[in-house]
């Protein structure tokens, strides 16, 4: 189903018949997905590709009077997606991994694919990369490494310049549970976040454009049971 909210919120004259209006239409999608997975030794791999296309599709996009609202128009979505991990010994593995994602819609009628998607609606394109490691029985460390690539838009005034951010977690096993600490951004990355620079800010351009969180620490414990 669309965002049925956003459409109703929308709707501004009487006597409307929703039975009948497009905005509360269900988005019926022609999805298709290929892939493969392979395992040799201490190396894995796999990959897939994916489309996703409907005739009466719902993107979101941001209108003259700086509110989101639901477009109902054709639309097209694909990407692909690649990981790999290598089991170095027992103890430590690393994975790279790599998504695309792009998005078309209509705008003008006339049936052609011709607007790209905005943040709104597409993700970045990104390299993962992870290293995990048991040093011992209780202690374990995981680092990661998120590095979204630039993007343009047809709208000369969004861009996404792309950054790279790193995190890090060390776990200790206690008799009764463990004890985690994380830390997201640790090199105290100064960015600017993804949202911001890419949906397109309109008269709220102040309150909209916002730096991501810096270094974060997080402490916490858990048990199974």
């Amino acid at each position: 189903m669309p965002d049925v909210g956003r459409a109703l919120r929308d709707i501004d004259t009487e006597g409307v018949d929703l039975s009948r209006a497009n905005n509360v239409k269900p988005v019926v999608t022609k999805n298709i997905e290929a892939g493969f997975r392979v395992q040799h030794g201490a190396v894995d791999f796999e990959a897939s590709y994916f489309r996703s296309s409907a005739k009466l599709g719902d993107s979101v996009t941001l209108n003259s009077d700086d509110d989101f609202v639901s477009k109902r128009e054709k639309t097209r979505v694909q990407g692909v997606e690649v990981r790999s991990g290598y089991q170095i010994n027992e103890q430590h593995k690393v994975n790279l991994s790599y998504a695309h994602t792009e998005g078309k819609r209509v705008s003008n009628g006339d049936g052609k694919l011709d607007k790209k998607m905005t943040g709104l609606n597409i993700a970045p394109d990104r390299v993962i990369v992870s290293w995990s490691a048991s040093w011992t029985e209780k202690v374990n460390t995981f680092v990661q490494g998120n590095y979204a690539f630039s993007r343009s838009f047809d709208d000369t005034e969004l861009g996404f310049d792309g950054y790279l951010l790193v995190d890090a977690a060390v776990g200790y096993k206690l008799p009764y549970g463990s004890v985690n600490l994380a830390v997201a951004n640790l090199l105290d990355k100064q960015y600017i976040t993804y949202y911001s620079q890419s949906v397109g800010l309109g008269t709220a351009a102040n309150t909209r454009y916002f730096s991501g969180r810096g270094r974060t620490v997080t402490l916490g414990y858990s048990i199974d049971f």
